[in-house]
């Protein structure tokens, strides 16, 4: 299992680079630039270094990302401390319009996730927002 979310992280965290897709010399018509959105922390809350991947620990669907394994272990003592220390300074997404209803949103049914302030539009996309956090945070990032 352990290995899975690996994986998982390393594809998240290889996706947040910029990839140019191009398509083949024959139909050289143009380059698509496509980029995916990592929404974890890229700078160790431990040591200040760079994050990497494999290096994290989850608490309620939330991870926070380290720079080695010795961080990790550490970190692995208090999880909820961990997140707390890694997300400390929550960034409004800014969104204008609901990523679950595509209302116009209410500031007072606003949600956290990963360091990420996510503006709803009621109560009930306040429950619906955790069967996804990360796609409507992504869908609110790129809605805005």
């Amino acid at each position: 299992m352990r290995n899975l979310l690996i994986i998982a992280a390393l594809c998240s965290f290889a996706a947040c680079v910029n990839n140019k897709v191009s398509e083949s010399p024959d139909n050289a018509s143009s380059a698509a630039e496509t980029t995916t959105l990592f929404l974890g922390n890229t700078t160790c809350a431990t040591s200040g270094h760079p994050t990497k991947p494999e290096n994290f620990v989850e608490h309620e669907g939330q991870r926070a990302y380290f720079c080695c394994s010795k961080c990790v272990a550490a970190a692995e003592a208090d999880p909820a401390a961990a997140v707390a220390k890694a997300y400390a300074k929550p960034t409004a997404v800014g969104n204008t319009v609901c990523p679950i209803s595509g209302k116009a949103v209410n500031t007072d049914d606003s949600v956290t996730w990963q360091g990420h302030g996510v503006a709803l539009c009621c109560g009930r996309c306040k429950k619906t927002f955790s069967s996804d956090r990360a796609g409507y945070t992504k869908t609110a990032i790129e809605g805005k």
